[in-house]
């Protein structure tokens, strides 16, 4: 099986987006109100919120502030596991995505989502991701 739809669904943030949230950066926070709705809740993957301390750790200013923030992102956002099923998609997307090595950070968050039941994946332009023929709608900003 290569998605679920056993959760209430998630849009699902990925670590592009994540930073400018973390820097604070306003087109971040407007871009996420004027594309929320009720019909799901907002989250990120296990793996995101990694990237995004690796992230928060080497940049300059107060490490201690971007700590703060990392923590509230947390507690906001419902962070999905890299689970048994989250490794099984993701090993059925690299079969299909084979040689696509750029990929790989984007599909370990793709197969996550998908193996929650998300309906979105935000990212932006540069992003490198595999090739998906499922019901995840991929929103570019």
């Amino acid at each position: 099986m290569l998605w679920c739809l056993e959760e209430k669904p998630v849009k699902c943030i990925d670590t592009p987006l994540l930073i400018e949230l973390l820097l604070g950066k306003p087109s971040a926070k407007r871009w996420i109100r004027e594309m929320g709705s009720s019909e799901g809740e907002f989250g990120t993957t296990e793996f995101n919120m990694t990237e995004l301390a690796l992230e928060a750790q080497g940049m300059k200013g107060r490490p201690d502030r971007r700590l703060d923030v990392l923590d509230t992102l947390r507690r906001e956002l419902t962070v999905l596991p890299v689970d048994r099923q989250a490794y099984q998609t993701f090993s059925t997307l690299a079969k299909r995505n084979a040689g696509e090595r750029s990929a790989l950070p984007g599909m370990l968050t793709v197969a996550t989502a998908l193996a929650h039941g998300s309906t979105h994946l935000w990212t932006d332009k540069r992003r490198a991701l595999p090739r998906i023929l499922t019901p995840l709608k991929v929103v570019r900003y």
